[in-house]
Formats: structure tokens, sequence, C-alpha cells
């Protein structure tokens, strides 16, 4: 890290506020499979359940990672809450979302794969 702030220093509003579209879909990539659970019940003795996965993704399920994250005391979730909540509640953010699920009514973790692996083809 090039400043004098550790991670853990950081609260969820700094992410947020210091968050790109590039990082935000890096996170949920990274994080799919967390995520897409998110509306089911998470935790069992600490663990998460990913029995209920489906491999598809919504905005609700990123807005409940937020909900559940955002204050969060492992600094990476609050990072994963601030890249939920940019694509969630964000028009850009949506718009994205909308783009990479195409006209499907869930985003799949294939349609993300394809959508990051165009971003960086064109770069």
């Amino acid at each position: 890290m090039r400043s004098t702030e550790t991670p853990e220093s950081k609260t969820f509003d700094e992410y947020k506020n210091t968050m790109t579209t590039e990082k935000a879909l890096e996170l949920i990539h990274n994080y799919f499979p967390l995520i897409e659970v998110a509306d089911n019940p998470w935790y069992y003795g600490g663990e998460f359940n990913f029995k209920s996965s489906d491999g598809q993704m919504s905005l609700g399920d990123l807005r409940k990672i937020v909900e559940r994250c955002k204050n969060d005391q492992d600094p990476s979730f609050r990072e994963l809450a601030a890249a939920c909540d940019y694509i969630a509640n964000t028009v850009m953010g949506q718009n994205i979302f909308n783009e990479i699920k195409r006209n499907n009514r869930f985003l799949r973790r294939e349609n993300l794969d394809d959508y990051i692996k165009m971003q960086n083809e064109a770069r």
C-alpha cells in the first residue's frame, strides 16, 4: 500500500469514496460464491451456507452484502460491501450490472467472466 493507512483503518465510507468500477467488478467476481447466497441464511455455527447456491446473483444479493458487511471487523468485508454498494446503489453501477446480465433475470458468473475478459481485451 502506498499510503500510510493500513487496510484495518479504512471505514466502509472510505472504501466507498474511492471505489472504481474496475475494482468493484473484480471484488464481486472474487466473492461471487458468497454474494450469490446472500439472500439465504448464511451462518450455521459460524460457517457460510453454500448449499443454497444457484450460481445466480441479483441486485438484492449485492444490497444484502452491503447491509451485512459494511460494519464488519474484517476490512476485506468492508471493502466488499463498498464494491456491492457501488454496483447496486448507483445508476452507473446498475447500468453495468444490467449490461453484464443481458436479458437474463439474474447475473451468472459466466456473464461476469465474459464481461471482464472483454474489458481486458479492449485495453
